[in-house]
């Protein structure tokens, strides 16, 4: 795990598998600025590294995980 990798953007994902490097964000707020830029980045680090993209959005209440596919 990264601590802290998102206020640090030279740090590569959050949390790093096999398989998989993961970008976690989380928020006691009602929402997340999620952009097309930000999936960019995920999914270029994560394939730069040989890895499948994936995010992570944690939410007072609930939380989404996914893959970032590039069309």
């Amino acid at each position: 795990m990264t601590p802290a990798s998102g206020a640090f953007w030279p740090f590569k994902g959050d949390v790093s598998f096999e398989n998989y490097l993961v970008e976690a964000k989380r928020t006691d707020k009602k929402g997340i600025r999620l952009t097309e830029d930000v999936l960019e980045k995920i999914y270029k680090e994560a394939t730069n590294d040989g890895k499948i993209a994936g995010i992570e959005l944690e939410f007072t209440d609930y939380y989404l995980q996914g893959v970032v596919y590039k069309k």
